[in-house]
Order: structure tokens, then sequence, then C-alpha cells
């Protein structure tokens, strides 16, 4: 894929440069590559796809079910708590 690309100019202080050199060549990337890669990576969460409506409700299935356990775990603890007088550790 050709994407057109734009120049962008940023200043950072020495150190700062120092260390985006020493991880690119850690990463065995250009400086340029690097913080390409690192912009990338912050901006994916952002772009979020959308799930099938299968893939929603199959979700929403698990989240009931996962409520669920919890509550029987938590009607499974409930009495040993006020029996014992508070959890028990170790």
């Amino acid at each position: 894929m050709n994407r057109k690309t734009k120049t962008i100019c940023i200043h950072v202080d020495e150190e700062r440069l120092k260390e985006l050199h020493i991880r690119a060549a850690q990463s065995q990337k250009s400086l340029q590559d690097y913080v390409t890669d690192l912009i990338r990576n912050d901006l994916r969460p952002h772009q979020q796809t959308s799930l099938l409506p299968e893939q929603k409700a199959a979700l929403n299935d698990l989240s009931k079910e996962a409520l669920s356990v919890v509550e029987k775990m938590e009607d499974i603890l409930r009495p040993e708590q006020q029996e014992h007088g508070g959890m028990r550790f170790g």
C-alpha cells in the first residue's frame, strides 16, 4: 500500500533524543520507524472496530454467566463468614 506521508517537526531535549536513539537501536529500527510505531500504537486503541451482533450476544451471555457464578460464590462464602466471625486467612 502506497500512502502519502507528511513531515512533522518536534523538539525534544538531548537526553530524550539519546533515549529515543537507544530504544530504536534496541528495536533494530530507524529512529523514524521507532517514533512512527510509537504514534501508531498510541492511536490504535482509539480505532475500535465494531462487534458483530452475534459477538455482542455471546459476550452478553458470558457476562450473565459470570455474574451468576460470582453471586453463587458470595452465597457459599456468606454463611462461613457469619459462622466464623469473618474471613479466615491462612
